[in-house]
């Protein structure tokens, strides 16, 4: 019984199984823990006896629902990139029209409407840009750069935060092949988005960056120890739009995008978290 160990426990499986009824003639999925299984049962001929097929499909599950997920991205992005396009040219307009404006009034009130009228058009803009990004399709601009080098010039721009302490690791520092500035945007919305969770909660004080090489991959580990994400909605953290910020406080594009870069990479990113005690995010690429 070597099948039942790390942490999946006879004794969870035989409740499963004895808590069948039914004579279940065919396929059917049971989660045990965090694994899932395909089992099949048939009764023996004497109706005192069955045969059991027992398979583990957790991977092939995880698989079919990377796939859905990125099939989704894509049709969203086409959809995002396309609105996009048609909200920045009267968006353009509404700027300069109104830049013009504030040079020429002189009335205290209307040049206070007027600020706000730039204010919000500039917030449009900053999400019609995300929308691009998110919807973006072509050629990556790649070329090899070393990886230590690389985070490190991302971490000039975080230098004047003091009250969260940036921890690195690096164990690996040397070449991968990327985008680097669609990477930068990666690193810096994972960056950002831990440091604004510790924020916004007062829970945690530190953001560790890692990284690391295993056989034919790279790791890039962002973890932070913050509130953790509930695990009501971790599966959904990718989806575009899906934020518990406030309104105005986020577009909800920032780790779709992220997600976005990373699969256009031929790489992986996933999450791991638990409420009370901190998020990790982890960036698998395929090495040189």
């Amino acid at each position: 019984m070597s099948f039942f160990k790390d942490g999946l426990l006879r004794e969870d499986f035989c409740k499963v199984f004895f808590d069948m009824t039914c004579d279940c003639r065919g396929s059917r999925i049971i989660s045990i823990k965090d694994r899932s299984f395909d089992i099949r049962t048939y009764r023996i001929y004497d109706g005192l006896r069955w045969i059991l097929v027992l398979r583990d499909v957790t991977e092939q599950r995880l698989m079919e629902e990377r796939l859905k997920r990125v099939e989704r991205l894509v049709s969203l992005g086409t959809m995002a990139g396309g609105i996009a396009h048609e909200i920045n040219n009267p968006l353009t307009a509404v700027v300069g029209f109104t830049e013009l404006l504030l040079i020429e009034e002189t009335d205290e009130k209307r040049k206070d409407f007027l600020f706000q009228i730039m204010d919000s058009a500039k917030r449009i803009q900053r999400i019609v840009n995300d929308l691009l990004i998110f919807g973006r399709k072509g050629e990556l601009r790649f070329e090899e750069v070393l990886l230590g080098d690389f985070i490190n010039e991302v971490l000039k721009d975080f230098e004047d935060v003091r009250d969260i302490k940036i921890v690195k690791d690096f164990s690996y520092s040397g070449p991968v092949r990327i985008d680097r500035g669609l990477f930068d945007l990666v690193i810096r919305n994972l960056l950002n988005n831990a440091i604004q969770a510790i924020r916004d909660s007062g829970k945690g004080d530190r953001v560790g960056i890692r990284t690391s090489r295993h056989n034919g991959s790279i790791k890039i580990e962002i973890e932070d120890n913050g509130p953790g994400i509930p695990e009501r909605i971790l599966s959904r953290v990718f989806e575009p739009f899906f934020t518990t910020k406030e309104v105005g406080k986020g577009s909800g594009l920032g780790l779709s995008i992220a997600h976005n870069i990373v699969i256009s990479h031929g790489g992986e990113i996933s999450v791991r978290s638990k409420e009370g005690e901190g998020t990790v995010f982890t960036i698998t690429l395929h090495a040189l």
